[in-house]
């Protein structure tokens, strides 16, 4: 899965990869990127244990064609370890 540069997150484009999101709104963030720049963030934040773990760029989820999975937020331990998943 590719990786954004400006902060490592993988990108999931939802027109090739299926997933299963276990996930709760957590608010809209502006952060500044370079000189005169901003990028806007739609957090998401993990049902079960609310943790920040991933981010798309439109407002509406069923209309961002990629979702942006923050580095690190996930692992194939919990997977493999919680059979509920």
């Amino acid at each position: 899965m590719p990786k954004r540069k400006t902060d490592k997150a993988f990108v999931l484009d939802k027109k090739k990869h299926l997933a299963r999101l276990n996930i709760s709104e957590a608010g809209k963030v502006l952060l500044k990127r370079g000189e005169g720049k901003l990028e806007k963030q739609f957090r998401m934040n993990c049902i079960g244990c609310g943790l920040f773990v991933c981010y798309r760029a439109e407002e509406d989820l069923e209309i961002a064609p990629f979702i942006y999975v923050v580095d690190g937020a996930l692992s194939s331990v919990a997977a493999e370890t919680n059979p509920q998943v």
